[in-house]
């Protein structure tokens, strides 16, 4: 053999070996198993810093090492271990989900391509759950750099992304008689849904105004509101971790000021806040109109008679029936309701409809409370019960009394 030859094979040779030698280190390289190995021990070792140089994680999300890593421990690590294994060493390629005991993803497992045919590797990603706010009311919510506006209750809105742990979420209600604020912390625990939905309740209740001068000036914590007591349906919610002072001032036409006693939420007992003013006579002419106990009384009466004639314009599906007792802005959408109802086999039974609180707000207005029962069936003969309370705005008009504004305030059902 020349030595032309010789050296051809010992080259050869020679660039074989380095081949295999780069082919099995890139293959330990790119061993999956070193990164589970190394996650069990860093488990073992309650390594929190090594163990989560192994998966990739959401930058975005809220995370606790420890704690997760302590769920990691309460979810059963050597059967998500044994899961991991199992994804790793399969030929599958498709990801694959790595669950806890209760079948909710933790982690998903993809398989990505080096050399095509030759070479692939495996990432670990591990999924948040995606952590959303729910309120009665319009509010903002906080949690370290995350906000959000909820402005419409009826949707939950997305807050932030979380693995598991605790999170602490601030809410923010800002009412003109003050901050209302509620804190909750809250255990994030993987679900099917991959959603958490946390639940605020803010104090919903309001006060009625009483008065004998609704033009006089609300004052709060002795700041004027520069709105008068007529401007306001209702005063609340208010915060209750902190007390909030209320009077009203009014200056009659010889120009002398006149002041209500303080009131505070709490006055507000049995559900009305008084601004009554100690006048004399001569000087409450200077008022549009004292509250008159045979208006109100009136107002009360056409609220009641409006509902004897709505039980039958709901059974008779006539709109007409009850055209009279409303103005058209609340009338329009009585008579769209009522039109809905042709061709339909429900019935509504009224088992009571009575006055709760009335009050005249300004000269020609009339704020007038009610409970309402009654029983509706349905097409299929199901029934159900309900106990209703509303606000009716009673005007004076040209033409009498009419209802302009019908307010629900709550309602609860039962089926019967």
């Amino acid at each position: 053999m020349s030595r032309k030859k010789k050296i051809s094979i010992i080259a050869a040779i020679a660039l074989t070996a380095i081949l295999i030698s780069m082919h099995l280190l890139i293959l330990s390289l790119l061993d999956p198993m070193k990164d589970v190995k190394a996650m069990d021990r860093a488990m073992t070792e309650s390594n929190q810093d090594a163990f989560f140089t192994h998966l990739t994680l959401d930058d975005k999300a809220m995370l606790n090492k420890q704690e997760y890593l302590n769920y990691l421990n309460q979810a059963d690590w050597k059967n998500i271990r044994t899961q991991l294994t199992e994804a790793l060493n399969g030929d599958k390629n498709f990801d694959s989900s790595i669950q806890d005991f209760d079948g909710n993803t933790l982690f998903m497992v993809k398989k990505n391509t080096v050399v095509p045919g030759i070479y692939h590797n495996y990432e670990i990603q591990a999924v948040p759950s995606l952590v959303m706010v729910h309120s009665n009311l319009p509010a903002s919510f906080f949690l370290k750099d995350h906000s959000v506006e909820l402005k419409n209750p009826e949707e939950p809105l997305e807050l932030v992304a979380s693995y598991p742990g605790k999170i602490e979420i601030n809410g923010l209600m800002k009412t003109e008689f003050g901050d209302i604020k509620q804190k909750q912390t809250i255990e994030i625990v993987p679900n099917q849904s991959q959603e958490i939905v946390v639940e605020f309740e803010f104090p919903e209740r309001t006060y009625q105004i009483t008065t004998n001068v609704p033009e006089a000036t609300l004052y709060i914590n002795g700041k004027s509101t520069n709105k008068q007591l007529k401007d306001y349906e209702a005063l609340g919610p208010f915060p209750e971790d902190k007390e909030v002072k209320m009077h009203a001032e009014w200056k009659d036409k010889q120009g002398t000021n006149h002041s209500t006693e303080v009131v505070n939420q709490a006055s507000g007992y049995w559900g009305d806040l008084d601004f009554e003013f100690e006048l004399e006579e001569e000087v409450m002419a200077g008022s549009s109109r004292e509250s008159s106990a045979n208006s109100v009384e009136a107002a009360n009466n056409h609220v009641l008679s409006f509902r004897d004639a709505y039980e039958q314009a709901l059974n008779s599906k006539d709109f007409n029936i009850v055209s009279s007792f409303l103005a058209k802005d609340a009338g329009a959408e009585l008579k769209n309701y009522i039109g809905k109802l042709k061709d339909k086999g429900y019935s509504y039974n009224f088992t009571n409809n009575e006055v709760t609180h009335s009050v005249q707000n300004d000269e020609d207005t009339y704020k007038i409370t009610t409970n309402e029962k009654f029983i509706f069936t349905n097409h299929l003969g199901e029934q159900t019960k309900y106990d209703r309370n509303k606000t009716y705005t009673v005007e004076e008009t040209d033409e009498g009394l009419k209802i302009i504004k019908i307010t629900i305030e709550d309602t609860n059902r039962n089926e019967l």
